[in-house]
Formats: structure tokens, sequence, C-alpha cells
């Protein structure tokens, strides 16, 4: 109660000496200032000239009031939010020059939401992680600047918002720790944050040790974000041991009709040479549908001889 009542003397204030005076008043909360937490919020809303930047339905005017909608709102807002942030701010898996600053703004209110809320956030920071690793990689490839002078902010606004982010794998609820857990690799899956795959991996070792845990799952990810799993390649468990191998030989999962590069049929061909990989019923068979592969010798078999 006394936290609300601090919030509704704060939005109360019209100007920032009579902020300052109030927080003065009000003192500490939990042992810290408010006032960098609640001035760094407001900032990011009402200094941004939102109607100078666009999102992929025109100026970005409508957004400040999602944002505030999906911390502050009800269920209908935050469902109207998740909508904008999906349909607008990141549109068809590209990050629209908006999106650094909803990041912004978003990351640091990660400790005080719940449910639906820290949900939606999650995965639209994952959204903006995936559409900057995608837009790093096809750079690199020779397609241009694919997003222009926006891929360095949105490479900035990545590394400003994983701390937020990384807290939440040691969330004491499991459901909360895997859903970050994902994220975080999202955003280490760039290159912006390279640096910070060996930490992540280390956090996430123990997991793999944990029978409540897709061992074979977190070794899949793991290893499309760049981290080094090839320790697991004699790995007792036949899925863990092809997860290793495809993550490291399919970057994007392969479409149907797709062939497969001189490497990919190396692999591909090792697989088709083992015995114990062809189980309908294992959880091999999920693996290889992550890669874009069939789970059938044959079928495998014709691929390894496709030019």
């Amino acid at each position: 109660m006394f936290h609300i009542n601090v919030r509704e003397q704060i939005t109360s204030c019209r100007t920032r000496g009579l902020l300052l005076r109030t927080v003065r008043r009000v003192g500490r909360i939990g042992g810290r200032p408010y006032l960098p937490v609640i001035w760094q919020h407001r900032s990011v809303l009402d200094e941004i000239d939102w109607g100078s930047l666009e999102h992929a339905h025109g100026p970005a005017t409508d957004t400040p009031g999602h944002l505030r909608g999906l911390v502050d709102g009800d269920v209908t807002a935050i469902a109207a939010a998740d909508r904008h942030l999906h349909g607008a701010v990141v549109h068809q898996g590209f990050p629209t020059e908006v999106a650094p600053p909803a990041c912004r703004y978003l990351a640091p209110r990660l400790p005080d939401l719940t449910g639906e809320a820290r949900r939606a956030v999650l995965d639209f920071l994952a959204a903006v992680a995936t559409g900057t690793g995608w837009a790093e990689k096809n750079t690199r490839k020779g397609h241009g600047d694919v997003l222009g002078e926006l891929l360095g902010d949105l490479q900035a606004a990545v590394r400003e918002t994983y701390p937020a982010v990384f807290a939440l794998v040691d969330h004491p609820d499991r459901d909360v720790r895997r859903r970050a857990a994902v994220v975080a690799l999202r955003y280490l899956a760039t290159s912006a944050l390279a640096g910070q795959r060996p930490a992540l991996a280390d956090r996430l070792r123990p997991w793999l040790d944990d029978p409540g845990e897709n061992r074979a799952r977190w070794v899949w990810r793991l290893g499309k974000a760049g981290v080094d799993v090839w320790r697991h390649r004699d790995d007792p468990d036949p899925a863990t041991r092809v997860a290793v191998v495809l993550a490291a030989a399919f970057p994007y999962a392969r479409h149907r009709d797709d062939g497969l590069t001189a490497a990919q049929r190396s692999v591909v061909a090792d697989l088709v040479a083992a015995e114990d990989l062809w189980d309908p019923d294992d959880q091999v068979s999920e693996v290889f549908s992550w890669a874009g592969l069939p789970h059938d010798r044959e079928a495998c078999r014709r691929l390894t001889d496709r030019e």
C-alpha cells in the first residue's frame, strides 16, 4: 500500500522540482532511492518525441499508451499492448525504429511484472533480439545493411536490456526461469552479446542434469545461440548427441524443398550411418524436426545424394 501511495504522489507531480520534494518526503523504498527508477521510466515515455518515430502502421503516437497499459493496465489493455508490440513495433519479424525505446522502457519493469504482462514483455524482447540477430547475419552475408542505421540502435538496446532478462533465469518459479532462459538465448544469438554466452552456459549446465528438463532441447537451444556444446557429442542419450551436431550444422531450420550444403550433407550422412537413431517413437525424431529434416533414414540418404 505504501508503494502505491508513493506512485500516486509522484504521478500527480507536474514539475521536476515538486517531484524531487515528494521523493524527499517519502524517503527510500527497499533500501534504494525511488527517484531514479520512476524518473527513468517517465523520461522514456514523456521526453521522447514518439510522433517523430514510426512503426509498421505509421507515427508511433499510440505506442506510449500501449506501453503504459502493458505495465499498469488490466487484462484487456495488456492484450491490446501485446498485439501492438507484435503487429506494429515488430512487424513480420522486423523490429521498427520504435522497438529500441520500447525495449528500454519495458525491460527494467520485468521484476515488478507477473502473469500475462511478464510473458508479453519477454516475448516482445525475444522478438526484438531475434530480429536483431537476423539482421546481423544477413548483413554479414553481404546483403547490405539490412535495417540501415537502426541496426546499431537495436544492438545497443539488446546490450542494455539483457541484464533484466538474465536476472530472471534465477527466478524461483520454474516456468518463469525456463521462459527467461529461452529469451536470454535469443539475445545471445546476436553478435552484440557473444561475450555473454559462457556466463549463461554456466548457469544452464545444471539443467542438463535435471531429470525434469528436456536435455536435448536445452543443448539444441544453447548450440543455436552459439554456445559451445561439443562436449555433449558423446552423450549417452542419442537425442542429445543429434542435437549437438544438428544445431551446429543448421543455423536455420531447413525448408522442405531445400537442398543441403556440403557440410550439411556430411553431417546427415554420418547420421544415416548410425544404427540407433531411427526408432519412430524416439525423441530423436523431434530433434530432426527442429532442423527441418525428415526422421526417415532413406529420405535423409536421398538428401545426401542431391547436389
